[in-house]
């Protein structure tokens, strides 16, 4: 997977992420060659995402397209910030603390 490594923002406050070379060179070669990688996240304009895209598994394409998607928060939740975008905030997994387990006898064995 393609992580960016930083970002820059200009004046308007739109956001560019700034990936490592080789990520750059490995996503475009696999993408002329096979157009099934699916796309990388290159900015943020207001509530907009914007990628670079090939094509998916059930429908490659060869070519790159710029997509730009709009965040809806209904939809997607909270809009993240760069920095989330960059580092993913840790989930935790605290199943346990909120359930217990019942076992229920709906049998008619008396």
């Amino acid at each position: 997977m393609y992580r960016a490594q930083s970002f820059t923002r200009n004046e308007k406050g739109d956001v560019r992420f700034i990936y490592k070379l080789s990520d750059i060179k490995a996503f475009l070669l696999w993408g002329f060659e096979h157009g099934n990688n699916g796309g990388i996240l290159v900015g943020i304009e207001g509530k907009f995402y914007q990628y670079i895209t090939f094509g998916t598994i059930e429908n490659p394409v060869n070519n790159y397209y710029f997509l730009s998607v709009e965040h809806d928060n209904l939809f997607d939740g909270k809009q993240l910030t760069p920095e989330e975008v960059i580092n993913p905030p840790k989930k935790e997994l605290n199943v346990l603390s909120s359930y217990r387990l019942v076992f229920l006898n709906l049998t008619n064995n008396k």
